[in-house]
Formats: C-alpha cells, sequence, structure tokens
C-alpha cells in the first residue's frame, strides 16, 4: 500500500492511497486537473481509484468532489457519514453516490479495509481514517483537535502514520487573524 498527499491547507485537502491496481482518495479539495496532473507527475494513475471517502464537508476537502466524479465517469461511489452527506451540496443533490459509513465502522472497499475515526473538529460528523490492505495498516490522524485515547489505541500496530499538526500557537495568536478563527483552529488542529 502506497500513499502520497496530494494537496494539504486550506487551499485543498487530497490523499492518495493504492496498490498495484486500485486505490482510495482520501478527501476531494482540490480539482480534477490538479489531483489528476500532480497524480501523473509521481506515476499513479488516476483511473485505478475506485471511491473518493470524505472526512467532512469543509470546502478544502470538497470543493473538487464534483470535477473528480464527472471524470472518473459519474458513478464512483463517495463514503461519508451522514452528516457529512448532509452538509455536503454536491451529494445532497448526487445522494444515489453516497455510501454511508457510521462512526467507527469498518467497511471494504475493494481490497481496502477503512475504519472511520471520530474526531475533534468544527464540522459534524467528522471522522478520518485507518486503512489496512495485504497486512498492512494505514493510520490517518489529521483534522482533530486533540489526539484522543481512542485513536492512540487505534494507530497501536501501525506501518505508517500520517499526523497533521498545521499551526505553530505562538504564530496563531499574534498573526493577523481575527479572534474566532484563532479559537477555531486551537481548538479544531493540533499544533
Amino acid at each position: 500500500m502506497k500513499f502520497c498527499y496530494l494537496g494539504s491547507g486550506s487551499a485543498g485537502n487530497c490523499l492518495a492511497i493504492w496498490n498495484e491496481t486500485t486505490g482510495l482518495l482520501i478527501d476531494a479539495g482540490l480539482s480534477y486537473r490538479q489531483v489528476s496532473r500532480r497524480m501523473r507527475l509521481r506515476g499513479i494513475d488516476p483511473a485505478w481509484f475506485l471511491a473518493v471517502l470524505l472526512s467532512h464537508a469543509h470546502g478544502d476537502h470538497v470543493r473538487g468532489l464534483q470535477g473528480w466524479i464527472k471524470n472518473m465517469g459519474g458513478m464512483i461511489p463517495v463514503y461519508a457519514t451522514q452528516q457529512t452527506a448532509e452538509a455536503c451540496e454536491f451529494l445532497c443533490l448526487h445522494d444515489k453516490l453516497h455510501k454511508p459509513i457510521g462512526m467507527r465502522e469498518t467497511v471494504r472497499v475493494g481490497p481496502f479495509a477503512v475504519t472511520s475515526v471520530p474526531v475533534i473538529h468544527n464540522a459534524t460528523g467528522a471522522v478520518t481514517f485507518i486503512v489496512e490492505a495485504a497486512g498492512r495498516k494505514l493510520v490517518l490522524l489529521f483534522e482533530t483537535g486533540r489526539i484522543t485515547d481512542e485513536m492512540t489505541a487505534l494507530a497501536a500496530g501501525a506501518n505508517a502514520l500520517l499526523l497533521e499538526a498545521n499551526h505553530e500557537p505562538a504564530m496563531l495568536v499574534f498573526g493577523a487573524y481575527p479572534d474566532y478563527l484563532i479559537e477555531r483552529v486551537a481548538a479544531t488542529h493540533l499544533s
């Protein structure tokens, strides 16, 4: 199992996970054009990808979803919690694409076993994922305000851990951000 961040940050989030024949896209915050270009630069074929998993419905995680679906033939499944699907305008309009995944649920997507893990974030139904395939375990701990005991326990035995920490506390407080944004970022993202 291989993985590669194609984008991370407020401009758009997208992570590719794949093996020799198929893959998963975690979040679709970048345009299809950007994602496919970045994949090709790394020798990844966009045609390998059989599903999109959404962590939550913020724009920097879903704004490229419509283009991705359109360019992948219009019927690729989108796994998301019910709350995320209800908050994602595109999925509300195309509900047949939605494949529900519950909190702490494991689903099989091709050769991948995907487990959703709740996170501390300012979006209802936000999750992160653990992906397992061929005896390998990839734990994604992102979009969370803190690491919980549950996350720590689930990360045990991981072959790889992707941990997102996206701000430095002093820079956040003394930067040019308004107070509401400082509070939101500090509460819902690791430093």
